[in-house]
């Protein structure tokens, strides 16, 4: 008996890990939705949060049922999940007061569809409303792609379907590229395009039947949401995002046209930049964005989206010494690789091509050379990635690493993903900071830490980080990276107005709405209202402000008052930082 109940949970969990890996296929998509534990518990515990919501609540949101009537439409491309049809109102009524009426575009989901109607969404409508019933077939001249480059080259008009081909297929499969002389592998890439394609004609015809004023997205790096936001840029639709901050409560918000299409949602526009360089530099400046980033670790609430801080702590730098066997008497470099299949292709160009291929390079350089201490942080989001994943395997940075050195060196230490040590630990004991265009290259740098970029994202070239044109040229720095110098006190000043006009202007909070994280390795989204909330959603300031702003047409929400604010003549201009890193 117990024999026939392993095998069924094998076959259930195989069954699972293929239904994941079909693209667009929205009946598959549902059956692993209700086969998946996780997905399951997700659903549920969504569920609960609504009705619970709706019953504390009914007069806050029985506002968002009143009809609103106006010419101006935007477009809202809702998500899988019943909690962000709630997360979105905040969002939805915002443009609400802006002037705009919302209609949603939902996942061919039952659950999700009771949740936006719940709500008082009743102008919904799916993709499939939009497909063509006999999908056109690929071109001849599309399907010849013999590596990733010409796959990433290849487009619909404006829309880049081989990139979001690309970035699909690689979070569905969860690796890092391709073998393409491998048939099983182009055949699925031939599908994934095939699925672009034929999503760049949805697109069209769902433009050309709505014709909305503006579209809003969360996550529209990959399929089918790439497309529809090209469609947009193409079309000359501003095109609206929002994500969950670094910390609870607050959503970043961004404006995207043409010029603007590959930025970052985290970055700033040259505008928000020029301004956040002209504010006079103080020292209570500094101390903000210190603050700000020790808080949000010791708290647990640094990105806990995706759990960054689980089971993490703070390591006094000789405990941290010892612990990694760091030779005192050389400098430290730290390696922060990012997840090679998550959002590879979305906000830059890489030296490298990919995630993966520029890790192998660190290593291969890392390897030869033995004057320096390197570490390897492996990404912590990981964890709750494989959870949300059902995976169990061994991680990508980890086989990578067996791949190309087999055993590391005595000079190269690993911290794994479930390691308890935090990043703000590391700091202590950094003298240079690897990435490609991470999160941490902004903090390192306030920390008076040297970083060196392999291609192009939200902050480099903004005067505080080492940027490389080509990789003959950022090789040849790790080859003698322990002959750069320490940061400036300029270069520190900047990436502390960087991250400062980040971390703390460019934050929206959406009150009376909350927004949380369960500190677990789901890391479920927990949304509330605040008990202070009454029956009227138009006299909140912070939906007001955001409705401003959306009526202005600036690219960054921002907030440059606070920044102002700390600008202050309280101990005067800073001389040098008594924290800049000189180890």
């Amino acid at each position: 008996m117990n024999a026939r109940i392993d095998l069924s949970r094998r076959v259930l969990r195989q069954a699972v890990r293929v239904l994941r890996r079909v693209p667009g296929n929205m009946l598959a998509r549902d059956l692993y939705e209700r086969l998946s534990p996780s997905q399951r518990q997700s659903r549920q515990m969504d569920s609960e949060q609504v009705t619970r919501l709706w019953s504390a609540y009914p007069d806050v949101l029985n506002e968002l049922r009143q009809p609103h009537r106006t010419d101006r439409v935007v477009l809202i491309i809702g998500q899988g999940r019943p909690i962000f049809a709630f997360l979105e109102t905040a969002i939805r009524y915002a443009f609400r007061l802006a002037g705009y009426r919302a209609v949603v575009l939902i996942p061919s989901s039952r659950q999700v569809k009771q949740a936006y109607r719940a709500l008082g969404e009743d102008t919904t409508c799916e993709l499939h409303d939009f497909q063509s019933l006999r999908p056109e077939k690929l071109k001849a001249a599309e399907l010849c792609f013999s590596n990733l480059d010409e796959l990433l080259d290849i487009r619909r008009g404006e829309v880049r379907c081989g990139k979001y081909a690309a970035s699909t297929l690689m979070r569905s499969l969860r690796v890092g590229q391709f073998d393409f002389s491998n048939p099983v592998v182009k055949a699925r890439a031939l599908e994934a395009l095939a699925y672009s394609v034929d999503n760049a004609l949805t697109a069209k015809r769902l433009i050309d039947r709505l014709k909305p004023d503006a579209a809003v997205f969360v996550d529209r790096g990959y399929s089918p949401a790439g497309e529809l936001f090209d469609t947009c840029i193409e079309r000359d639709i501003p095109a609206y995002t929002w994500n969950a901050g670094h910390r609870n409560d607050i959503v970043m918000l961004k404006r995207y046209k043409r010029h603007n299409a590959d930025e970052h949602p985290f970055s700033l526009s040259p505008e928000s930049w020029k301004s956040a360089k002209e504010v006079p530099w103080y020292d209570s400046i500094r101390e903000a964005v210190l603050r700000e980033l020790t808080d949000c670790y010791q708290s647990g609430e640094w990105f806990g989206e995706v759990a960054t801080q689980l089971y993490k702590k703070a390591v006094a730098e000789e405990e941290l010494r010892g612990r990694l066997g760091i030779d005192p008497s050389k400098k430290t470099a730290v390696i922060f690789p990012h997840i090679f299949w998550d959002g590879t292709f979305f906000w830059g160009d890489d030296l490298f091509g990919s995630y993966e291929k520029w890790f192998e390079a660190v290593l291969q350089e890392a390897a030869r050379n033995p004057s320096v201490n390197w570490i390897i942080k492996v990404h912590p989001a990981n964890l709750v990635k494989d959870q949300r994943d059902g995976y169990t395997g061994e991680h990508s940075e980890v086989s990578a690493i067996k791949r190309c050195l087999g055993e590391l060196p005595e000079h190269i230490k690993l911290l794994p993903a479930d390691a308890e040590i935090s990043t703000l630990s590391l700091f202590c004991v950094s003298n240079y900071c690897l990435t490609v265009r991470g999160t941490v290259g902004i903090e390192a740098a306030c920390f008076g830490i040297p970083v060196l970029t392999a291609g192009t994202g939200r902050y480099d070239r903004h005067g505080f980080t080492i940027d490389s044109s080509s990789r003959e040229e950022y090789l040849a720095r790790l080859r003698s990276i322990q002959d750069i110098p320490p940061i400036t006190r300029v270069q520190v000043e900047l990436a502390c107005r960087y991250a400062y006009a980040t971390l703390l202007c460019r934050p929206a909070p959406v009150r009376p709405f909350g927004l949380h994280f369960s500190k677990d390795q789901q890391a479920n989204m927990e949304v509330s209202i605040s008990t202070s909330a009454n029956a009227s959603l138009s006299e909140s300031e912070d939906l007001r402000r955001i409705a401003r702003w959306i009526a202005s047409g600036a690219e960054d929400f921002i907030m440059f008052e606070r920044l102002k604010a700390h600008a202050s003549d309280v101990g005067g201009p800073s001389q040098e930082p008594n924290w800049i890193h000189h180890a």
